[in-house]
């Protein structure tokens, strides 16, 4: 990272002085300044364009004191089967995670759908994981 404005500082002052295209070295330089460039962000990129894929943001605003139930359909996009991990902040937040509550709040709420009862389950570290 150090070289880089080093490398800078000798194109600019070849061209300053007249020199016009710059020379072989100059080129390779410039040329492995942009690969450099490329492959150490070429990482980064990729995990924040497929973590914004698989990822989702849900803001629920219930009423102060309301209790409020939703359920969130998530849907495996590949072949076989995965776990799919919940995470969230808030420790007012309560993500069910017994087929048996689930299916009491969905009739309550008069929501549809169906669940396996071994579709819900608790990891270890506190999130929950659909299966």
């Amino acid at each position: 990272a150090r070289r880089k404005p080093a490398r800078w500082r000798r194109v600019r002052a070849n061209r300053r002085q007249g020199w016009g295209e710059p020379a072989e070295e100059e080129k390779r330089i410039l040329v492995d300044a942009a690969r450099q460039m490329r492959e150490t962000h070429k990482a980064v990129k990729i995990r924040a364009f497929l973590e914004s894929c698989i990822t989702t943001n849900e803001v629920v605003r219930p009423a102060f004191g309301e209790a409020c139930f939703f359920h969130y359909k998530l849907r495996n996009p590949y072949s076989e089967d995965k776990v799919m991990l919940i995470t969230y902040a808030d420790p007012e937040l309560h993500v069910v995670t017994d087929a048996a509550e689930w299916r009491a709040l969905n009739a309550a709420w008069g929501l549809g759908g169906r669940v396996e009862d071994d579709m819900l389950g608790r990891e270890p570290g506190g999130g929950s994981a659909c299966g």
